[in-house]
């Protein structure tokens, strides 16, 4: 940034506690809405909860009364990566300045701005050592003089400005196709409960006569790695987020030899977690490692296609079945006799593969969005790095700059 000496924050702003407010009066509507540390981002930014935000029904502390622009700090790290976390307070509703969270004041918005202020905290080296200094071991939080001591060392307030507005950009890209993205989920999710749950819903004659056990439709897979030719490396697990991903290093038993054989495009899950959604079909080219305990099972060949019933599986209608099929008092196991026994409606193989070509297309259409905003999230994180440190520094377009400006890049010329 320059050679001058990085100061502490605390030169720059002050952080006020927030109110504690009481919870006889949290209610789910009204004229205040009550911030929590659900209502930030971890990246940083607004996070509006819906139909879990939280309002507040009593006597407010007017002087808790937020108004649009002030910034608040998450104190406390409800979640991964949050501690540390701002946002700007939007327009449009009465916010009040709940406890846990730090309203943050400058002292003077001619030296710092608000929106470069916000970008410092959500670097990655600050955020690293906020956490740090962090206290607490389930729930992490820190203080206000902690957050003070931290260092900056500011550019001048016009290229502030200048570096705010440029990652401004990169939010304003980022936010237009995450909004792009929960479209395109939301027509999947009309596609696939329309094309694979309709017809499992019409007259009960027809769904008596036609729903058949899934059984004639798929066997299990119970074949081991007993000659130990796959090895850790191999060894995955399931995510009901990511599907068939690598299993931890730590989770990894002594004795490959035990652990199953999973083949391309066959399914995997957890008897004790399918319940939540954790299963999946294997997308990559070999076979691959499954657990012990876990039960795998592959679609009868041009009988059921395996991307049709992936599908399936993300249909309401599937979860709300598949809770009513485990067996457990305490937690609920799903085996593959239970799952087996499942009634399903499945149209001819033909129509399967037309249905199952319409939703990949549109689940392609989802994956891709999503790799843009990682690449755009991945791309603003690098240009924090080089902007904030002052590695990269944003000088005035040729029309902006004043005559003094011009003068001193003639100068330097």
């Amino acid at each position: 940034m320059s050679k001058k000496k990085p100061q502490a924050l605390r030169k720059y702003i002050n952080i006020k506690h927030g109110f504690a407010f009481s919870s006889e009066f949290y209610s789910d509507s009204g004229d205040y809405v009550l911030l929590t540390p659900g209502n930030f981002l971890e990246q940083g930014g607004f996070r509006w909860l819906g139909e879990k935000q939280k309002y507040y029904a009593g006597d407010v502390p007017e002087e808790y009364v937020l108004s649009p622009g002030q910034m608040l700090i998450a104190m406390t790290e409800q979640a991964p990566g949050l501690l540390g976390s701002t946002f700007l307070v939007p327009k449009g509703k009465a916010y009040l300045h709940n406890q846990r969270l730090g309203l943050v004041i400058v002292k003077d918005r001619d030296t710092l701005n608000a929106e470069y202020l916000h970008y410092y905290f959500s670097s990655a080296s600050v955020r690293q050592q906020i956490a740090k200094e962090s206290a607490g071991t389930k729930v992490k939080h820190t203080s206000p003089d902690k957050l003070l001591g931290l260092p900056i060392n500011l550019p001048p307030f016009e290229e502030q400005q200048r570096i705010a507005a440029l990652l401004q950009t990169w939010d304003d890209a980022i936010d237009k196709k995450s909004r792009i993205l929960g479209i395109k989920t939301r027509l999947y999710s009309c596609l696939v409960e329309t094309l694979l749950v309709g017809p499992t819903l019409k007259l009960h004659s027809y769904r008596k006569k036609s729903a058949r056990p899934l059984l004639l439709f798929t066997h299990e897979l119970t074949a081991r790695n007993s000659a130990n030719v796959l090895g850790r490396d191999l060894v995955m697990g399931v995510s009901n987020a990511n599907g068939i991903v690598p299993m931890r290093e730590q989770t990894i038993g002594s004795d490959l030899s035990r652990y199953k054989i999973l083949p391309p495009r066959a399914f995997a899950y957890n008897p004790m977690r399918i319940n939540v959604g954790s299963i999946a079909m294997s997308r990559l080219d070999s076979d691959v490692l499954a657990s012990p305990d876990y039960v795998l099972f592959a679609c009868k060949k041009d009988v059921l296609d395996p991307d049709y019933f992936d599908h399936l599986c993300n249909t309401h209608w599937w979860k709300h079945h598949i809770n009513e099929s485990g067996s457990g008092s305490v937690r609920q196991r799903i085996y593959y006799a239970d799952l087996a026994a499942l009634r399903v409606v499945i149209p001819p193989f033909e129509k399967q593969k037309q249905i199952a070509d319409c939703l990949n297309l549109a689940k392609r259409e989802i994956e891709l969005i999503e790799a843009q905003i990682a690449a755009l999230n991945q791309q603003k994180r690098g240009l924090m790095q080089k902007l904030l440190t002052g590695q990269w520094r944003v000088m005035p377009l040729r029309g902006e700059m004043s005559k003094k400006g011009v003068a001193r890049g003639k100068a330097r010329t």
